[in-house]
């Protein structure tokens, strides 16, 4: 495992992919953390991250825990302050000293291009535009499930199986006196968008059903069973959401991200998201 840091540029390599917590990582993360802390983005700068690893079938990969959650959201919060880049690449250029041994690689640089390398955007999807921000505020994606069905959701197509590779275009706009961390609500607002986008297959639909005011206190039973069974599902179905204990969780195909934009633009309060299959260019 090592860490190279370069002006504005930061990379890690490892023979396994970053991991939450464990115990063999620990210095590895560490010297990841200290060395990710220097990047502090100027004005109009993004943070652009990348996870690098040959495609194996049966692995899924949520990119944005590899790259954000399992370094340490922390030590990313000044490279992010304008938004972030996240991407999923399967080439991985070798490490002549370490004979190609390790091919898990994380980039994280600081760039003024606002755009992904590695993806373009297909055919879109589904679009959707909260009206404000109230609803990312001491928030949770059950929440925001419940915003983004309410604000509703654009579906271009219906499908029934999930999609191979989507790209998630996400822009919150905000007033220059309100203050906004991307990092902070980035996990709570995909999983809530996506989770808005998908038909709801599983066991557990009259359950659920009864269990509306734990999603959201807000959230009649009546309107909770008419979004599980709405015939439209841009992003296939799934059993997105479901019981945990005496609570519910909200649970999205994110594995199927591989590119993710999320910046902040000065404006009226809203925030726009759309979701389309991903093509490399």
């Amino acid at each position: 495992m090592v860490v190279r840091e370069a002006p504005g540029r930061v990379e890690a390599r490892s023979a396994v992919r970053l991991g939450y917590h464990r115990a063999d990582q620990v210095a590895f993360r560490a010297d990841q953390q200290s060395a990710c802390a220097g990047l502090v983005a100027g004005e109009g700068e993004l943070m652009r991250a990348v996870y690098s690893h040959p495609l194996i079938a049966g692995d899924p990969v949520d990119v944005e825990n590899v790259l954000t959650y399992n370094v340490g959201e922390g030590c990313l919060r000044t490279a992010t302050v304008n938004g972030l880049l996240l991407e999923r690449a399967f080439a991985v250029t070798p490490d002549p000293w370490f004979n190609g041994s390790l091919d898990h690689v994380m980039t994280y640089e600081l760039t003024t291009l606002d755009g992904w390398r590695h993806w373009i955007a297909g055919q879109p999807l589904a679009s959707i535009t909260l009206p404000d921000i109230t609803s990312l505020v001491n928030t949770n994606a059950r929440r925001l499930w419940v915003a983004a069905r309410r604000a509703g959701v654009i579906a271009y197509e219906s499908r029934e199986t999930l999609p191979e590779a989507v790209v998630v275009d996400v822009e919150v706009q905000a007033p220059l006196h309100v203050r906004v961390g991307l990092l902070g609500v980035r996990k709570p607002l995909v999983d809530g968008l996506l989770a808005a986008a998908h038909g709801y297959s599983g066991v557990h639909l009259e359950r659920l059903v009864r269990l509306a005011t734990v999603i959201d206190p807000s959230l009649q039973p009546d309107e909770c069973r008419s979004w599980l069974i709405d015939p439209s599902a841009p992003l296939g179905r799934t059993p997105f959401v479901f019981p945990r204990g005496t609570g519910v969780q909200v649970s999205p195909a994110d594995d199927r991200i591989v590119a993710l934009r999320l910046v902040r633009r000065l404006g009226p309060a809203s925030v726009r998201c759309s979701i389309s299959t991903a093509v490399e260019p």
